[in-house]
């Protein structure tokens, strides 16, 4: 009586796991299909425009900032203009001419005087007025370009302007170098501000490029500004808000009636890897309890081990060498559930991931998502090993039994 009940029972269960595994492969392929179609897919999409519209709108936010830096150094360097302009005016550098004339006038008055020593005092006044107006006008002017590069592609007569000014200064000092420009009163003064009235009239000619090309400055900046702001528009919040509650009513619609409303989409793309792992650990306990049933049944039932190669004698989703080509078939059949299972794991890690950027946020971070997609490889290809090992294995052992 107890043997007749034990097998009637094995029987049963190992009736009820064959319907259970089937049932729970194709639920758990369709499900996850689903899942991942219509509602991971499109919400990954969304990450994926959102990310995009970001890139644009900080690359603009870039390039606007950059033109506003260079507006305010415009500003900036017209005050330096001014200084500079107010400089040339006043020509601190005359003082150089005075005190050669007094140098000169006392070189007479000691009776040193030669054209050789006058010439000498000369050259050194050119190269001091050269210094000090280098020092006074072209070096404040110059030191803008390299801290606003931009200036060359924004405002290319401007920079051009500002590369030239030395060359004024250096051909002034060229002319007059080792030249008798010293004879009279009048020819100093008037050599000395000839270099004046040059840098005034180049001076002049950086103001009027700067009133020319400043607006093209401010008109970009308008443009720049105009391109963020439809921008931030295209991605504005309640666009964001009506794709999610979108999302979230595909889901609801291949959700189980029993969960609809307790978990949201977030939650979903967070637990879609575990809960495609999970199916997988689950049909494979499924199939250790149906072949202990198996085996409890046949053991009962007293099959032998040439009974069993019979197809006839298990089930497809039985883990037992089954015969040749029956054995391939359910082998396949486990392998093909795992692989498609894999995908679905890799696709949904990867979207879990892409929401780990765009939230910066949830119930794990970046490195613990790595470590648990790697060690649910290691439990899939596991699988994968245990399903395609465990009927030769199961043959092996059955075999040397029945030989003892």
């Amino acid at each position: 009586m107890d043997k007749d009940f034990r097998l009637t029972r094995h029987t049963a269960l190992w009736e009820e796991q064959n319907k259970r595994i089937k049932r729970t492969i194709i639920a758990g392929l369709v499900f996850g299909l689903l899942l991942l179609v219509n509602v991971l897919k499109p919400y990954s999409s969304d990450i994926d425009k959102k990310r995009d519209i970001r890139t644009e709108i900080e690359i603009y936010k870039k390039e606007k900032g950059v033109i506003e830096n260079s507006i305010t150094a415009i500003d900036d360097f017209k005050e330096t203009l001014g200084a500079v302009q107010i400089t040339i005016r006043e020509q601190p550098w005359m003082k150089e001419k005075d005190k050669l004339i007094r140098t000169l006038a006392g070189i007479n008055e000691r009776g040193e005087g030669n054209r050789q020593r006058y010439q000498e005092e000369a050259d050194n006044t050119v190269r001091v007025i050269g210094a000090q107006v280098n020092e006074m006008v072209v070096k404040p002017l110059n030191e803008f370009l390299p801290n606003y590069p931009r200036v060359a592609v924004l405002m290319p007569e401007l920079y051009t302007e500002l590369k030239t000014l030395p060359m004024t200064i250096q051909e002034w000092i060229r002319r007059y170098l080792g030249k008798r420009w010293y004879s009279t009163l009048e020819s100093k003064m008037e050599r000395v501000e000839s270099l004046s009235r040059g840098l005034e009239v180049k001076l002049d000619t950086i103001n009027n490029k700067i009133s020319m090309e400043k607006p093209n400055l401010v008109r970009k900046r308008k443009e720049l500004t105009q391109e963020i702001t439809r921008m931030e528009n295209k991605a504005d919040i309640q666009a964001k808000k009506k794709l999610l509650k979108t999302l979230e009513a595909r889901m609801d619609k291949i959700m189980p009636e029993w969960i609809r409303g307790l978990i949201s989409l977030h939650q979903m793309i967070q637990y879609y890897p575990l809960i495609i792992l999970g199916l997988v650990i689950y049909v494979l306990a499924l199939a250790i309890s149906l072949n202990s049933h198996y085996d409890s049944m046949a053991a009962v039932r007293k099959i032998n081990q040439a009974a069993k190669t019979d197809p006839i004698f298990s089930s497809l989703w039985t883990l037992t060498y089954r015969g040749h080509v029956s054995t391939i078939l359910t082998i396949a059949s486990y392998v093909g559930f795992v692989a498609a299972m894999w995908i679905l794991f890799e696709m949904g890690s990867d979207i879990f991931a892409k929401w780990l950027i765009e939230k910066g946020e949830g119930f794990l971070g970046n490195d613990s998502l790595k470590i648990i997609r790697w060690i649910g490889r290691c439990i899939l290809a596991a699988t994968v090993c245990f399903v395609a090992i465990k009927p030769y294995y199961h043959k092996s052992s059955t075999s040397s039994v029945t030989e003892i």
